[in-house]
């Protein structure tokens, strides 16, 4: 007899799993298009992380550097963070200072591509809600590092 119990919940669960799991691999898809100046002036000198956190672990879609008139246009897949490094205004060579962009969910569509693109004009000598200045000291990344006086 508990047997035929445990079978039966086996039996649910799986067909829970298999049922829920096909929400699992939907494609979605995101578009960003941002172009970034540093104090008035296109600024190609930007590195960009985007990441997913709709999965357990924080998820890295792909890693993209912005061309040479200061555009970063691509599209990918989730629920996307966008954390941005850059130098602009920085005196330190051994410094950036790192920006993340949450974007909406309105901008992620379900299919292979958006139909709508994420954009946006980043003045990066401006200060940023969770803006974070890090650097490299004694060979280690240091974050959250003050800015000179």
């Amino acid at each position: 007899m508990t047997i035929k119990i445990i079978s039966y919940i086996i039996l649910l669960f799986s067909i829970f799993i298999l049922a829920s799991s096909r929400a699992w691999f939907r494609y979605q898809s995101v578009g960003v298009d941002i172009h970034f100046k540093c104090f008035g002036k296109n600024f190609s000198d930007v590195r960009a992380v985007l990441y997913d956190y709709m999965t357990p672990f924080w998820n890295t879609i792909g890693s993209f550097n912005a061309s040479e008139d200061g555009e970063l246009y691509f599209y990918g897949k989730l629920d996307p963070y966008l954390y941005l490094y850059h130098r602009c205004g920085e005196k330190d060579p051994m410094c950036q200072t790192e920006i993340y962009i949450h974007i909406p969910k309105k901008y992620v569509y379900s299919g292979r591509t958006p139909k709508e693109m994420f954009k946006a004009q980043i003045n990066l000598e401006n200060s940023y809600i969770g803006q974070n200045r890090q650097c490299i000291r004694n060979g280690k990344l240091v974050k959250n590092v003050p800015y000179p006086k």
